[in-house]
């Protein structure tokens, strides 16, 4: 809580009342919870204080629009949340201004939730060029119209949500381990320990239209864009879809019924690039959609800032439980490598390598021809690539240090296995495309501390049980068995 403590003892030393208490009318001290069961200094403060019992009830009815807006894993998400943020405020007790704590408590929670939740107008983004990891564009979107004067500011794939703090000049804005202050047409930011500067790429509020280069690059549509979004052209679905959180749930096929349709964004592979040859940068997205029978249907969309405003031009269907290699763009065209049925393959097993490409055509996606040929899924198809185990199965991620990695060459896997370096060979087998045979691995004999050489240990005999490999949203998935046991290792391309 230091970052908000800082907040908030900021704002109240300038006389700056966070939500313009004054305003509100005197009411009587009446929150949302039941105050015969309030327990502890906050609750009771709050009972006993009209102005934070207001802003109780503006949380309990703001949450509950909230919710109504979310698909269920944002739900559940939010209400762990909620629980967390209840722990927090009533850890103001110990605060040097008890009040003042809980009142900026509400406030960031209010905000968070009117922006989660969809609750405000989402305004334009403002891209910015930065003398950091040209990878990862930095964005920034200035709401005006949340409790608190806010901004969601996007590095990469992070997204923070940060609040309006005081400043002798330029615009401050603090979140959880990030800053960020524009002052005389420059911004310094600090994220996560690292400190950079940036300058913008267009006036806030402005369509961003750009040569191509490096700018072009900064002002790439952030996920945040990406992931509320209104989708049209899904299969099956003539209406449009209205994405939260990166997802759209429909109702149930038959009332009443277990199944529904459901659309989801494939976050972890977005493209970026200038699509018709405007000088702006575009986005790329897939989307897999589901009537609620066993189908997967895999979509194309392209994505173009229109104005100040974001939007689905084109659509496209790919096909039925497609596995997805790569997905970029090279020059204007949008490139997509699958793992589709061949024409001999059973439903289970598809086993045809393709790479499939699309031109944007007034606001149409029209094939385009690939001069690579359809070829069959083997040991071959990871050559040339590094990869970074990210997950021990779907629910365990993989500690960043000391990392694991895989590569494909002459017959073997070989990399680091967390301390020593290993090789083993494999080979395909079986009658279905994937399968694969695994040798013994040989390893190098470096001691290291103890952790390094329990993961190490973890990985290989997880090794030695591969079965199978498949694509899984653009990353390596491993299948293995140990006796009884089974699993699925994951790994991101580097």
């Amino acid at each position: 809580m230091r970052w908000r403590s800082l907040l908030y003892r900021v704002t109240h030393t300038l006389g700056v009342m966070l939500l313009g208490m004054a305003a509100l009318p005197a009411l009587a001290a009446n929150p949302a919870f039941d105050c015969s069961r309030a327990g502890g200094t906050v609750e009771r403060l709050v009972c006993a204080d009209a102005g934070l019992a207001a802003l109780d009830r503006k949380l309990s009815s703001v949450f509950a629009r909230a919710m109504k807006n979310l698909p269920p894993p944002g739900k559940k998400n939010q209400r762990t949340l909620q629980r967390g943020w209840i722990k927090g405020r009533n850890e103001c007790w110990k605060a040097e201004a008890v009040r003042t704590c809980v009142e900026s408590e509400y406030a960031t929670r209010i905000t968070e939730l009117q922006i989660i939740g969809g609750l405000v107008e989402v305004p334009a983004y403002v891209g910015y060029v930065c003398n950091a990891d040209p990878r990862r564009p930095f964005t920034a979107t200035f709401y005006g119209n949340t409790e608190l004067p806010s901004a969601v500011l996007t590095y990469g794939s992070d997204q923070v949500i940060a609040y309006r703090a005081m400043s002798g000049s330029g615009a401050r804005y603090a979140g959880r381990n990030v800053s960020f202050w524009e002052h005389q047409g420059e911004a310094a930011v600090e994220w996560m320990g690292a400190k950079f500067s940036c300058k913008p790429s267009s006036p806030a509020g402005a369509a961003t239209v750009q040569a191509p280069g490096a700018a072009a690059a900064a002002a790439r549509i952030p996920p945040e864009a990406l992931r509320n979004l209104t989708y049209r052209g899904i299969d099956g679905e003539r209406r449009p879809l209205p994405f939260k959180d990166g997802r759209w749930e429909g109702p149930p096929a038959i009332p009443g019924g277990a199944t529904y349709p459901q659309a989801n964004l494939i976050e972890s592979l977005v493209a970026h690039g200038d699509l018709d040859g405007d000088g702006v940068s575009d986005a790329v997205v897939l989307i897999n959609f589901s009537g609620g029978g066993t189908g997967q249907f895999l979509h194309v969309a392209a994505v173009k800032r229109v104005g100040a405003t974001v939007r689905n031009v084109a659509t496209r269907l790919v096909g039925d439980r497609v596995q997805i290699r790569d997905l970029r763009v090279e020059g204007r065209q949008i490139v997509l490598d699958v793992v589709r049925a061949g024409p001999n393959d059973p439903g289970c097993c598809a086993g045809e390598l393709a790479t499939l490409a699309w031109t944007l055509e007034k606001n149409a996606l029209r094939p385009a021809a690939r001069p690579e040929q359809p070829a069959r899924l083997t040991p071959d198809a990871l050559a040339g690539n590094q990869w970074v185990l990210r997950k021990w199965n779907p629910n365990e991620s993989a500690a960043a240090e000391p990392e694991v990695t895989l590569a494909y060459a002459d017959g073997k896997f070989a990399g680091q296995a967390g301390c020593n370096r290993y090789s083993a060979a494999v080979s395909a087998r079986g009658e279905f495309a994937g399968d694969l045979a695994m040798g013994p691995a040989l390893t190098t004999r470096m001691a290291c501390p103890g952790d390094a050489m329990t993961l190490e240990a973890r990985f290989l005999a997880a090794l030695a049980g591969v079965e199978r490999f498949w694509f899984h949203a653009g990353q390596l998935a491993l299948a293995y068995r140990q006796g009884e046991a089974s699993g699925v290792l994951f790994f991101a391309r580097r």
